[in-house]
């Protein structure tokens, strides 16, 4: 697996349905908060993606956030959403989605880590191997380092020509 690709691209976390997790094999997820749980340092959380993050709930699927930033953003949003985190992670590097593994108590060949960028996220899963979920960031950074990474990804996904799998693609709407 190239260290850049991910196994698997979604618009969206909300794609991610309990019959895509099973044919996947995944049975716990590591998931980023900045731009995929909710947009950048925003405490609120999309209605599209609460419902799903309460459908996962009630599933019982270990989830666990794994985030860059600072535990004064990350804690507050894991206590509102009710799950456990780890902050300053040091994405890409693999020891903080190692530690994730470790605490939702499963093998990594049955996690999934889930986020927005390519250069953090999906190499960082690669490197750790666990199973690497590409989302579309909820809101486009306009500016600064972010917005330069968010250029490099766009061209790598156009040259790669990877596009967000559809549920028709599967067959599981």
């Amino acid at each position: 697996m190239p260290l850049f690709k991910p196994n698997y691209y979604l618009s969206g976390i909300s794609d991610l349905t309990p019959r895509r997790l099973s044919f996947w094999g995944i049975k716990g997820l590591i998931l980023d908060v900045d731009n995929t749980l909710a947009a950048q340092d925003d405490p609120h959380l999309p209605k599209e993606i609460d419902t799903w993050l309460k459908a996962a709930k009630e599933m019982h699927l270990p989830m666990i956030i794994l985030s860059n930033n600072k535990p004064e953003r990350v804690a507050p949003f894991a206590k509102k959403v009710g799950l456990p985190f780890v902050a300053r992670a040091a994405k890409p590097l693999p020891f903080g989605f190692a530690k994730g593994v470790k605490l939702l108590g499963l093998k990594k060949e049955s996690v999934a880590a889930v986020g927005d960028q390519i250069l953090t996220d999906i190499i960082g899963s690669n490197l750790c191997g666990v199973k690497s979920i590409l989302t579309d960031p909820l809101k486009e950074e306009t500016e600064g380092f972010l917005a330069a990474k968010r250029r490099w990804q766009k061209n790598y996904l156009n040259r790669k020509k990877l596009t967000p799998l559809e549920k028709e693609q599967e067959g599981l709407l």
